[in-house]
């Protein structure tokens, strides 16, 4: 569980105050990730990661700052040794590969991926940021683009408030939608202007701040296959076996709960 934060702004900031700002944002999920934390900052914009290290403990350094992209991610890949070796890519860890299968195929790449996961991959040739969320939505990522032409996204909704400069008063909308559901609907959240991006969806937010939202791949809920037909043991031993790959321990719990148990 790492935790990723990020902001681009359109008026020119010191370096000072870029890095300043994403010391807070990510000073405030610490907790995600104690093993390392790391930013790369200019005048407009700041990138960070706290990784909780699991796979390529020594490869795995983010956010990555090539000549063209900055990249980093939470989550984990379960399907990386599979692509790296399909597509003869030279690379240590799974951000490494997630840059260059994304500058070979575009926002497309993402439909390759199996796993849970928040990618943020900034293009600074075409001064284009591009975040993706897993298809069921299992790894969070808030945003919100301000009056002011400030954009802030990260893991947690209290990463945003500790910088941004707009009023984040609570979401109506939200209380009705919890008293009702339990959660909320759609991007709401429980403060006014900050969004969550929905599963199966990436955003780009262009050189002239434009937001743009799609979904990608087919819906899991729209699958036609006969679920009858599913040998349910062998689905989840082939399940459990394709997320054991990490470099360091795991284990299994069992819940006191009498839903879940």
């Amino acid at each position: 569980m790492c935790g990723i934060a990020g902001y681009i702004t359109l008026k020119n900031l010191t370096k000072n105050e870029m890095e300043l700002n994403i010391s807070k944002m990510l000073k405030a999920i610490i907790h995600r990730g104690p093993d390392e934390t790391k930013s790369i900052t200019n005048q407009n914009y700041a990138f960070g990661t706290n990784r909780l290290a699991i796979q390529t403990l020594k490869h795995g350094s983010q956010p990555i700052n090539n000549t063209r992209y900055i990249a980093g991610f939470n989550g984990e890949i379960f399907n990386f040794f599979e692509l790296v070796e399909k597509f003869k890519l030279k690379s240590k860890s799974e951000i490494e590969m997630i840059v260059l299968l994304f500058h070979k195929y575009g926002p497309n790449f993402v439909e390759k991926l199996k796993g849970q996961f928040c990618i943020y991959i900034y293009d600074k040739r075409k001064k284009e940021l591009n975040i993706f969320r897993d298809k069921f939505g299992i790894r969070p990522v808030y945003y919100v683009l301000t009056k002011s032409k400030k954009f802030f996204f990260s893991s947690e909704i209290k990463s945003i408030l500790s910088v941004s400069d707009s009023e984040h008063s609570i979401n109506g909308y939200s209380l009705a939608f919890t008293s009702m559901f339990w959660t909320n609907i759609g991007d709401e959240t429980a403060f006014e202007n900050i969004k969550i991006l929905q599963p199966s969806s990436y955003l780009k937010l262009d050189d002239n701040f434009n937001l743009i939202i799609k979904k990608y791949g087919d819906s899991f809920f729209n699958n036609k296959k006969n679920i009858a037909t599913i040998d349910l043991q062998d689905s989840l031993t082939k399940s459990v076996k394709s997320q054991l790959f990490g470099e360091v321990g795991f284990c299994s719990y069992l819940s006191g709960g009498i839903d879940s148990s």
